[in-house]
């Protein structure tokens, strides 16, 4: 029969893997916040054509990284129109700005990566592992010979 710290190392492991994964998970939650918060951009020169009430982008010149920022910064949601005022269905060229999305993505995948590999790192080196039961005697009432548990 196993002895009560044998049965109880059982529960404490779960409970310590289970603490375990919501400390990481509370730790990659804030780190995707974070990332949501302040994404990376990218710079896009483009010419559009304006209509009557909005413009559609008719080419793209130029792309470029242009580096982490606020989430409400308001220059990043302003474009750069040159002429300023055009008229409806001339084109003009336009700066703006975009969330750099490939970026942002391979963000949320290394934090995704690291975490499971924290988890899997971390639940191996402390948490103890289960207590194996160990070759005891168990006396035999039938013929009062002992034997070994793994026998059994």
């Amino acid at each position: 029969m196993p002895s009560h710290t044998e049965v109880s190392n059982v529960p404490n492991r779960a409970l310590s893997q289970f603490g375990l994964a919501v400390l990481i998970s509370a730790a990659a939650i804030s780190l995707f916040a974070v990332t949501i918060a302040v994404p990376p951009w990218q710079e896009v020169q483009c010419q559009r054509r304006q209509t009557l009430y909005w413009s559609e982008r008719t080419a793209i010149r130029s792309r470029s990284f242009a580096g982490f920022d606020s989430l409400r910064s308001p220059e990043k949601w302003a474009s750069v129109k040159n002429p300023p005022n055009p008229n409806s269905d001339s084109h003009f060229e336009s700066t703006e700005f975009q969330i750099f999305w490939p970026a942002l993505v391979g963000e949320w995948l290394v934090v995704g990566v690291i975490s499971v590999a924290a988890f899997c790192t971390l639940s191996r080196r402390w948490i103890p592992s289960t207590t194996h039961f160990s070759h005891q005697s168990i006396a035999d009432p039938g013929d009062g010979i002992k034997k070994p548990a793994a026998d059994l």
